[in-house]
């Protein structure tokens, strides 16, 4: 039984020069063991597969970004990487039906289509995103919706008892979007006054928002999803903006902490 699962695990990986020393055995016994064990070569697939010699490397640069990628998601993640999400579009089923003593609204003889106009912002201008406000006034303003929206979804949640439901779902993500463009303020104003430490823990907010949006956005395929826009942003996404988050504030402590 131990031999026969050492091979079951090695058989795709190891050439035959390896893998007989590893299950001591020699080529014609194992070339018997094949043939005569309870059809273990037809469970092995009746076929060995090529397969280079096996020889340990230090890691190099590369291996170590990705060590240090996988330790991230692991630490911020856990179990929750590799649940499965609801379908990307599933929403389209749930509002292609009309609920019960709905009637939909009759289109009227002579109307036309819609014209919606898109929105758009300027990427990383907070002086074209705050208007007539002053840019510490914007960004204090949005922080006290971001927080004022949280508690009411907290209350919200007392109110209706379980944290699951759809439309606290739908409140919690809504709130931790707010909170994000509070955070991009804040840190552009700290970024353009040289302010690293603070910069450092607003990446570690991100971080924390992203993370949280994750298991949302793998509860409900509506949370990523801009039609007006044409997007779609997965859960995966997520994931590299945590990854991404947690190397910008790294890297931020680092610089302020060198002399």
């Amino acid at each position: 039984m131990v031999v026969a699962t050492a091979l079951r695990r090695n058989w795709h990986l190891l050439a035959y020069e390896q893998l007989l020393p590893l299950i001591g055995m020699s080529r014609a016994e194992l070339s018997y063991s094949l043939r005569q064990d309870d059809f273990l070569f037809i469970k092995m697939g009746s076929l060995k597969p090529r397969c280079g010699p096996v020889s340990y490397a230090e890691p190099d640069a590369a291996a170590r970004a990705r060590a240090a990628v996988k330790a991230v998601v692991e630490a911020r993640f856990g179990d929750a990487i590799r649940r499965r999400g609801e379908p990307r579009f599933a929403f389209v089923d749930r509002i292609a039906r009309v609920p019960e003593g709905i009637q939909p609204p009759s289109r009227r003889v002579g109307d036309g289509p819609r014209y919606l106009f898109p929105y758009f912002g300027t990427y990383d201008d907070l002086n074209a995103w705050r208007g007539p406000y002053p840019a510490e006034a914007f960004a204090s303003q949005l922080e006290k919706v971001s927080s004022g929206w949280l508690r009411g979804v907290t209350e919200l949640r007392g109110v209706t008892g379980s944290a699951g439901t759809e439309r606290q779902r739908l409140a919690l993500a809504a709130g931790l979007y707010f909170e994000s463009v509070a955070n991009q303020a804040w840190f552009i104003l700290a970024r353009d006054t040289g302010r690293r430490d603070e910069m450092a823990r607003i990446a570690r907010s991100e971080a924390r928002l992203a993370r949280a949006l994750y298991d949302l956005a793998l509860d409900d395929s509506r949370i990523g999803f801009e039609s007006s826009n044409q997007y779609y942003y997965m859960p995966l996404d997520l994931v590299e903006k945590v990854v991404n988050c947690e190397s910008i504030a790294a890297g931020l402590v680092d610089h302020s902490t060198k002399p």
